[in-house]
């Protein structure tokens, strides 16, 4: 990680939101182990580095929307510095549709980055989890604050409460229904998928007349089993001994 990142300024922090990312050791190695925490982030180009007595190691994602820090800086124990591969999350191919407004879900959730005024980008931060269909995002005093939802349904069984938050449901054309986890939205498609795989691999004989066996396992991912995925694999099946 050495020489991904570049220091913009000593001594500041930036004024704008900023997001926990650890505590690391005061030196060369705890900021690259910052670096490293702000990399694994979709939204992180921005990150401050403590030191001091106090603040030596604290390492946090500063969610401003470039390196000038518009909101402005304040005097602290940190050092401020960005990304130098950063790279904005692609959001080609993924679409949502918004499914109810100034709400958010009860249901269990999980930040997935901050975006100022990119809709899109949160929306591509939920496409890149296996188990997300449902994502809200910020809207006036949260703007820009993406959380994936882990409801199975957009009529969100858990019940929703006003909040300052967009509710949208992940419209993906990518993504299949035996591997999207989706919970039960997709089951008629999935069930209809593995009858037609189960056919094949029983009917199926290779040139040396071995029989083929597909083993299937739902693997949940999420608070609950209502999500996950379908798991499968496919192996000679033993053989047959015949009955005198």
């Amino acid at each position: 990680m050495a020489g991904t990142s570049a220091l913009v300024r000593r001594n500041v922090e930036c004024a704008s939101q900023d997001f926990w990312l650890g505590n690391f050791d005061a030196g060369p190695s705890g900021l690259r182990e910052c670096e490293a925490a702000c990399a694994r982030r979709p939204a992180c180009r921005y990150f401050v580095f403590g030191h001091g007595s106090e603040k030596a190691g604290h390492c946090y994602h500063e969610a401003s929307a470039n390196s000038t820090c518009p909101q402005g800086y304040e005097a602290d124990e940190y050092d401020f510095y960005e990304l130098l591969r950063w790279q904005p999350i692609s959001a080609w191919g993924v679409e949502s549709r918004l499914v109810a407004g100034d709400v958010e879900c009860l249901s269990p959730d999980r930040e997935l980055g901050y975006f100022p005024g990119r809709l899109d980008e949160c929306a591509a931060a939920c496409a890149r989890e296996p188990a997300c269909s449902f994502f809200i995002f910020g809207e006036g005093p949260k703007a820009g604050a993406c959380y994936m939802e882990f409801t199975s349904q957009a009529a969100c069984p858990d019940g929703f409460e006003v909040d300052s938050f967009d509710f949208y449901e992940l419209v993906e054309p990518g993504r299949g229904a035996a591997s999207h986890a989706g919970g039960l939205g997709g089951g008629t498609f999935a069930l209809a998928a593995l009858a037609a795989l189960a056919a094949w691999a029983w009917l199926f004989r290779s040139g040396a007349g071995r029989r083929w066996q597909l083993s299937l396992r739902w693997q949940p991912v999420g608070p609950d089993d209502a999500q996950g995925g379908l798991q499968g694999r496919v192996q000679p099946a033993a053989p047959e001994v015949a009955m005198l």
